[in-house]
């Protein structure tokens, strides 16, 4: 479920109030395959069966079919909201703009096998709190409930606050076109709080803060050599476009990226383009300190 705006206001002819946000919500329900595990069954098992040929406790691989099928349920919600003015001044623009964002995840599970508890169950005389592990359903409903009750709770809890400022006009006019810049600013907050409750059904759930705080400055240049009014055979357009960007991580540290590009044009309707530049990005933190990560293999 999601939903979504987006809203411009012109206060005067070169004054602009603008803004957007989303709020989404993505619901999922996993049924895994059958648990499954390597327990030794003493003779004291009320539902004992010994198999031929064997003495002494049994060592089996029992594929826990009375449990049903392991189920993860939970969501992802977030939200996000931008608000900003955008000025014009002759051929200049200058934006400024601050954005707000949350979100929460939550992927929860409550039907763990209790490795211990079933042991015990395994070794009852007691057919009101044994286990039964050779496929005859003969296990209590009590029983059950209490073997199959370990909780493992992955709640995610994020914030994240942007603020940009932007300018973009032309510099002066070259036989070629106008010669163009754009430059900004930017800072980028980013909070990360990873949740865990792995265990007994009461296990609390404890959390690991992390946070990144990232400023930014960038500037582009765009630089026309040929153009309409000065095109000669072979080159009726030759556009150069540069730029610079710095990025400075409170965690990972300084990063600089170049970027350069070229737009020829030989022949009215043929432009032929090329770049070549550097980028950086910081893995997320999901990425470093993610709460779980597992292969499904069935």
């Amino acid at each position: 479920d999601s939903v979504n705006a987006t809203y411009t206001a012109h206060i005067t002819d070169w004054l602009d109030f603008f803004g957007d946000g989303y709020w989404s919500q993505r619901n999922f329900r996993r049924l895994s395959g059958y648990q499954n595990g390597s327990f030794v069954v003493p003779e004291t098992n009320a539902f004992f069966v010994r198999p031929t040929g064997t003495t002494g406790p049994v060592t089996a691989q029992l594929l826990l079919g009375d449990f049903g099928n392991q189920e993860v349920s939970g969501f992802t919600r977030s939200w996000q909201t931008t608000n900003g003015l955008r000025a014009r001044f002759g051929g200049w623009e200058v934006t400024g703009q601050i954005s707000w964002g949350r979100g929460r995840d939550e992927s929860d599970s409550y039907s763990g096998i209790d490795t211990a508890a079933m042991q015990a169950a395994l070794a009852s005389s007691d057919p009101a709190t044994a286990y039964d592990p050779f496929g005859l359903h003969r296990t209590t409903p009590e029983t059950l409930a209490r073997l199959n009750n370990r909780i493992f709770l992955a709640p995610t809890l994020s914030r994240m606050t942007d603020a940009q400022l932007s300018v973009n006009g032309t510099l002066l006019s070259l036989p070629g076109g106008d010669l163009k810049l754009a430059a900004g600013y930017e800072r980028l907050e980013d909070e990360v709080a990873l949740g865990l409750a792995r265990g007994a059904p009461t296990t609390p759930v404890t959390y690991r803060d992390f946070d990144r705080q990232v400023d930014s400055a960038y500037g582009e240049l765009l630089i026309p050599i040929f153009g309409p009014d000065n095109a000669i055979p072979g080159i009726q357009r030759l556009e150069v476009s540069a730029a610079l960007r710095y990025d400075r991580y409170s965690d990972v540290g300084d990063t600089t990226n170049p970027k350069i590009g070229v737009n020829w044009t030989p022949v009215h309707g043929v432009t032929l383009r090329g770049s070549y530049g550097t980028s950086f990005r910081a893995p997320l933190f999901s990425q470093i300190y993610g709460n779980s990560s597992a292969l499904f293999v069935q």
